[in-house]
C-alpha cells in the first residue's frame, strides 16, 4: 500500500509539474524543454536501461546476500557510465552546442539522462529489496526539490534551460539521499564480476532496443511536428503527450514494480508454473486499471483542459489527447501486460521485432499521411503503439504463453463501458461557473464513473474480486 500510495503522490507530482512548466513557459519555450527531455530519455534508455532492467529481474535481498557481487557490479558498470556521460555532457558545453542548438541544451541531454538514469537504479535497488519506506522517501525528496527548482526557474526566469537544469538537480538530490539509504557494505565486500555484466547486457539488450525504438518513436514525432508546424505546435503536441503518456506510466509502473516483483518471487520459491500463474493475475490486474483509467481520462476531458491547460494549448489539448489515448493504452499493454511475459520466459529478442514494427508504422504515418498540426504527430504515435501491441501479442501467444483469462478481460470490457454510459451525461452538462463548476463537474464524472466500475466489477468478481472482499470481511468476524 505504501508503495502504490506513493506512486499516487508522484503522479500528483509529475502533472502539476508538468501543467505549471507549460503554463509558465509558453508553447515555444516547452517545446523547447520537451524535445530536451526527450533527448535525454534516449539517451538514458540506451546507456542505463539494461541495468534498470537486470535489477530489477536479479536482484533482491536474497540474491545479493547470496551473491554480494550482484551489487558490486551494477555498482561499477551504472558510475562509470555516468563518469562517461557527464564528460559527453561538458564536452557539448565546451564545443558551443551540437545539433543546431545551444551549449546549454546540448550538454542537458547526457546530463538528464546521467541524473535520471542513475536514479531509477538506485530507486529499483529499494523496489527489488521491497524497502518501501525507503523508496517512498527518494520519490517524495525527487519530486520536492522538482516542485521547488523546476517551477521556481519557470515562473522566475521563464526559460527552458534553466527547468532543465532544476529537473537534472532534482533527481540528483534523490541520488543523493540513495547514496545515504542504500550503502551496503555487505555487497561491496567482494569484487564486479565480467560474468555478470556479460549476463545483464544479454538478458537487458533486446528490452533495451525495444524500449530505445519507443523513445526514438516519441523523439521522431515531436522532431516531425517542430519541423513541419513549428516549435510552438510541437510545444501544445508534446504537453497533450507528455500528461497522457506520463497517466498511463505511472499507472502501469507502480503496479509494475509491485505485481512483477510478486512473479520474479514465485520463479524463484515456487518455480516456473507459479511465476506463469502469477502472471495470469498479474494480467487482471494491469488491464484492469488501466482500460478504466484510460477511457476516464477521456471522460474527464473537458473539466480537466477548462480547469488546468492555459490558454495558449487549449485549443489543442483535447483533440490531441482523444487521437493519443488509444495508442497509449496499447503502450501500457505492452510494457506492463506482454513484456513481463517475456522476461518471465527469459525470452526478450522478440520484444525488438515489435518495437520495430511500431516504429516503421509511426514513420509511415507520419511522413506518407498528409497533416496539417501536432495532431498529426498524434494520429501517427496512436498507430504505431497500435500495432506494436498487435504484433507483441501475437508473438507472446507462439514464445511465452500463459494462461489467458478471458473471461476476466470480458467482464473488464464490460465494467468500462458500464462506467462510459453511465458517466456520459453528466460530461455532457454544462459545468458551473468559474474553477469551483468545474470541479464540480470533474467529481462527479469521477465518482459516478468509478462507482459504477466498481460495483460492476464486485458483481461480476472479476479476478476474485468479490471473493477477496467476502474473505476480507469475514476475518474480523472470526477474530
Amino acid at each position: 500500500m505504501l508503495t502504490l500510495a506513493t506512486f499516487l503522490i508522484n503522479a500528483i507530482a509529475n502533472f502539476a509539474i508538468g501543467l505549471a512548466v507549460a503554463y509558465l513557459l509558453g508553447a515555444e519555450q516547452f517545446g523547447v524543454f520537451a524535445l530536451a527531455s526527450a533527448a535525454g530519455a534516449l539517451i538514458q534508455t540506451l546507456f542505463l536501461e539494461w541495468l534498470r532492467l537486470s535489477t530489477n529481474r536479479f536482484y533482491g535481498e536474497k540474491q545479493g546476500a547470496v551473491d554480494a557481487g550482484l551489487r558490486a557490479t551494477l555498482d561499477l558498470v551504472s558510475g562509470l557510465i555516468a563518469v562517461a556521460l557527464s564528460a559527453a555532457g561538458l564536452a557539448f558545453y565546451l564545443a558551443g552546442g551540437a545539433f543546431g542548438v545551444s551549449a546549454i541544451i546540448a550538454a542537458m541531454g547526457p546530463l538528464i539522462a546521467v541524473s535520471n538514469g542513475i536514479f531509477d537504479y538506485r530507486a529499483s535497488i529499494a523496489r527489488t529489496c521491497f524497502r518501501h519506506r525507503r523508496y517512498a522517501g527518494l520519490v517524495l525528496v525527487k519530486n520536492g526539490a522538482a516542485l521547488v527548482l523546476m517551477l521556481g526557474g519557470a515562473w522566475w526566469w521563464r526559460r527552458a534551460d534553466v527547468v532543465l537544469i532544476g529537473l537534472c538537480l532534482s533527481a540528483g538530490a534523490g541520488i543523493l539521499l540513495s547514496a545515504r539509504f542504500y550503502r551496503d557494505r555487505r555487497a561491496l565486500a567482494r569484487p564486479a564480476r565480467l560474468d555478470l555484466v556479460r549476463q545483464f547486457a544479454a538478458y537487458g539488450a533486446p528490452l533495451v532496443v525495444s524500449s530505445l525504438l519507443i523513445q526514438a518513436n516519441v523523439f521522431m514525432t515531436r522532431a516531425a511536428v517542430a519541423h513541419h508546424y513549428g516549435i510552438d505546435e510541437s510545444g501544445r503536441f508534446s504537453l497533450a503527450l507528455d500528461i497522457s503518456l506520463r497517466l498511463i506510466a505511472t499507472i502501469g509502473s507502480g503496479l509494475d514494480l509491485v505485481v512483477f516483483q510478486y512473479a520474479v518471487r514465485a520463479e524463484a520459491e515456487r518455480g516456473i508454473a507459479a511465476a506463469r500463474d502469477q502472471l495470469t493475475r498479474n494480467i487482471v490486474i494491469v488491464t484492469g486499471i488501466l482500460l478504466p483509467a484510460t477511457v476516464g481520462v477521456w471522460l474527464a476531458l473537458p473539466p480537466l483542459e477548462a480547469l488546468l491547460v492555459s490558454a495558449d494549448f487549449r485549443e489543442s489539448f483535447d483533440v490531441y489527447t482523444l487521437l493519443l489515448l488509444p495508442g497509449l493504452f496499447c503502450f501500457g499493454i505492452v510494457f506492463y501486460v506482454v513484456n513481463p511475459l517475456f522476461q518471465i520466459a527469459h525470452r526478450t529478442g522478440p520484444v525488438t521485432i515489435a518495437a520495430a514494427a511500431g516504429f516503421i508504422a509511426t514513420a509511415l504515418v507520419l511522413f506518407l499521411v498528409p497533416g496539417r498540426d501536432g495532431g498529426h504527430g498524434a494520429l501517427s504515435t496512436s498507430v504505431g503503439y497500435g500495432v506494436n501491441m498487435v504484433v507483441m501479442i501475437a508473438l507472446a501467444a507462439r514464445l511465452a504463453p500463459v494462461a489467458v483469462p478471458w473471461s476476466d478481460l470480458a467482464g473488464i470490457g464490460v465494467a468500462t463501458l458500464g462506467m462510459t454510459l453511465a458517466a456520459l451525461p453528466i460530461r455532457a452538462l454544462p459545468a458551473g461557473e468559474g474553477a469551483a463548476g468545474q470541479a464540480g463537474l470533474l467529481a462527479a464524472i469521477a465518482i459516478v464513473g468509478a462507482g459504477v466500475y466498481g460495483a460492476l466489477a464486485v458483481a461480476m468478481n472479476i479476478g476474485g474480486l468479490r471473493g477477496m472482499m467476502l474473505e476480507r470481511f469475514r476475518k474480523p468476524a472470526a477474530a
